[in-house]
């Protein structure tokens, strides 16, 4: 549900304070605090708090001052070692970027604050980042692991008493439970939170509460008890102030009243909702706004003005895309310079600590007749343990290098997973049938594709050049063009986009002409597009065919010979089959991958024919048994020869 977000944020910041302020209180603790840094001495940890606080009560009202003065703040406890003016940096800094849709940033910040929080023993603070932690793993679509993060922090919450963090964590595990379509599990939760909330007269809790439960009654189609909800909700945030809130308020209170058809009160409230969100610099509240004015206009059928905030809201979206792949590599620059200032640090008091023992020994040879002698073993022997450290140091650092390395690849890996489409959406629209995906690294080069347009379930089996990393890259770009092409175009000729898709990944690479050629950066793939209704398969290939297993035969419709992207230019026309299928007929896409693994008695190659004959064998089996047994065999045949190439096999039976 699109509202987490600002409840955990919003909820990670009313935990951390002692209580939200009005409008009016807010500001006059804001002028009390400036007045006081003015008088605070330079580089003292009363500069940091400051600050900090400061940075705390202007989230709300001004996130681009907040920001200012949390980096101030970070950077001063840097430069001190003040490791809890660092901790409440990095979290309120954490949060800005979180706010603004920035997560790698805001991710980095949260973990590193985490870990000095628990190094200084503080639970309490400790709860709030795992919350902090939840938001980017639901950002990403990883509901499981943002569940697993709102429960570390229940539990630590729940340990020290802590009611007003017990209600909130119900709150976020109520949320997600509606993002997975568990709404009136969820409901259960909220109502706990809300129960709490009241106990406690906590009114920003209160409001988050009405806020998600009026988001449930939309998505259960009970639209004035989302109503009700909604402006409960938004009576409450204006009383405290909190445009985060009134904006979100205001935005679903117009997605409430298009679904109803008062379209005038929709438009009212959706621009009023952009408004103030371009005034707190909210890019993923202007994306949503600008997607209801479009829809809301497209049902009076203005197209004139749907088709400009639908542009607005594609721009945006672009923007958040690209915004986020900035942030990504500003983060990496800020945690290894962070890092290489605590290596100083670490350097300097190691040369502190030798000054030091020199010092002393030189005194000791003063006074001691022996003391020349002793003081030159001392120094061999100092040396000899320097150069030991500094090769511990530097192993040390390429072990860390390379879990840094592994963790990326392995973050990769979850971001791939998560493009794949799930097991429930595969079942759900092609009940028998099986995927056989086994990557040869940790990330891979084939993926599978599958969305529905109407009646029509379309799917893909992809092989992109090269495997690991390389090839995680192109699945990537794969991916996301199949998504524009299919789903927003809702081109569903297989032909017709493969030729679309073969034109945007050649101008992918079109500034690096040379190194593509050279790498032939490309992909193959087999495209159908399957009317539920009629049976008939639409099938179009590069590179990759269709086997249809039919009374025992197979029947192969041959792909065209030319790659998506690659060493070929100009525009490629790819041939379209038309094929209606037959009951119990069983169709078969796969990679190259497993006719090419090396195994058996001699280390030989699978090859096609061997794969033929297995797909043959198993056509008439069960759809999970088919897996099982083309996984058996492909280690069977494997032996102890390494995996040669990502393997993926899909199969459908009608």
């Amino acid at each position: 549900m699109k509202l987490l977000y600002k409840y955990l944020f919003a909820g990670s910041l009313m935990l951390s304070t002692s209580g939200l302020f009005a409008q009016d209180q807010r500001s006059r603790t804001i002028d009390s605090l400036e007045s006081v840094l003015k008088y605070a001495t330079e580089r003292s940890k009363e500069k940091i708090d400051l600050m900090n606080e400061l940075s705390k009560e202007y989230k709300l009202t001004n996130p681009n001052k907040a920001l200012e003065y949390g980096k101030a703040a970070l950077s001063l406890a840097e430069n001190t070692n003040y490791k809890n003016g660092m901790a409440f940096g990095l979290s309120y800094t954490g949060q800005i970027y979180n706010k603004k849709g920035e997560y790698e940033k805001a991710i980095n910040n949260f973990l590193q604050a985490l870990e000095l929080f628990e190094e200084l023993g503080n639970n309490k603070q400790m709860a709030f980042r795992y919350n902090d932690i939840a938001v980017i793993h639901w950002n990403q679509g990883d509901y499981e692991t943002s569940l697993e993060n709102v429960f570390k922090s229940l539990n630590l919450h729940d340990e020290i008493g802590n009611k007003k963090g017990v209600a909130y964590c119900y709150n976020g595990i109520g949320v997600l439970k509606g993002e997975q379509g568990k709404h009136k599990e969820g409901l259960v939760y909220l109502e706990k939170s809300l129960e709490i909330y009241k106990q406690i007269d906590d009114k920003a809790g209160i409001a988050d509460d009405l806020h998600n439960m009026g988001e449930f009654q939309i998505q259960l189609n009970e639209f004035e008890k989302a109503i009700e909800y909604l402006n409960q909700a938004l009576k409450l945030s204006e009383e405290l102030s909190d445009q985060q809130s009134i904006s979100d308020c205001l935005n679903n209170l117009g997605v409430v009243y298009s679904k109803q058809g008062k379209y005038e009160e929709a438009i009212t409230h959706s621009r009023s909702s952009l408004a103030i969100a371009k005034e707190i610099g909210a890019k993923k509240d202007i994306m949503l706004a600008y997607s209801n004015l479009s829809e809301t206009y497209a049902k009076q059928h203005k197209f004139e003005y749907a088709y400009e905030y639908y542009h607005m809201y594609a721009e945006m979206k672009d923007k958040l895309y690209y915004s986020n792949q900035v942030s990504k590599i500003e983060a990496k620059f800020d945690k290894e310079k962070r890092e290489h200032q605590m290596e100083i640090w670490k350097k300097e008091k190691e040369l502190e600590e030798y000054r030091a023992t020199v010092a002393k020994y030189i005194a000791v040879g003063l006074v001691l007749f022996l003391g020349a002698v002793l003081f030159i073993l001392y120094r061999r022997y100092r040396q000899k343990k320097k150069i030991n450290k500094e090769l511990e140091v530097k192993n040390e650092i390429i072990e860390e290098k390379n879990r840094e390395i592994t963790d990326s690849i392995n973050y990769a890996q979850r971001i791939q997973q998560a493009i794949l489409p799930s097991n429930e959406f595969i079942t759900k629209n092609l009940p028998d049938s099986f995927v056989y995906y086994k990557p040869r690294d940790i990330v891979s080069g084939d993926f599978y594709w599958m969305t529905k347009v109407d009646d029509i379930v379309i799917f893909a089996v992809v092989d992109c050049t090269g495997h690991g990393v390389p090839g995680a890259f192109m699945s990537m770009i794969g991916n996301e063009n199949l998504i524009q092409i299919v789903t927003d175009r809702m081109v569903t000729s297989p032909s017709h986009a493969l030729s679309l898709l073969d034109k945007r990944v050649s101008n992918t690479f079109k500034s690096q002409d040379e190194q593509s050629i050279k790498n032939k950066d490309g992909m193959d793939m087999a495209l159908c597009a399957f009317h539920k209704r009629t049976k008939k398969v639409q099938f179009a290939g590069a590179r990759r065919p269709l086997w249809v297993v039919r009374n025992g035969e197979i029947i192969e419709y041959k792909a065209t010979k030319l790659s998506i992207g690659g060493t070929e230019t100009g525009d490629k026309i790819f041939e379209d089959h038309a094929i209606q299928l037959e009951k119990g007929d069983v169709i078969y896409l796969f990679s190259d991958g497993y006719p090419d693994q090396f195994g058996g008695p001699k280390g030989k190659k699978y090859m096609l024919k061997k794969f033929k004959e297995l797909i043959l064998s198993i056509a008439e089996k069960p759809m999970k048994v088919q897996s099982h047994i083309l996984e058996q065999e492909f280690n069977n045949w494997k032996g102890q020869h390494q995996q040669v190439d990502d393997i993926l096999v899909m199969g459908i039976k009608v």
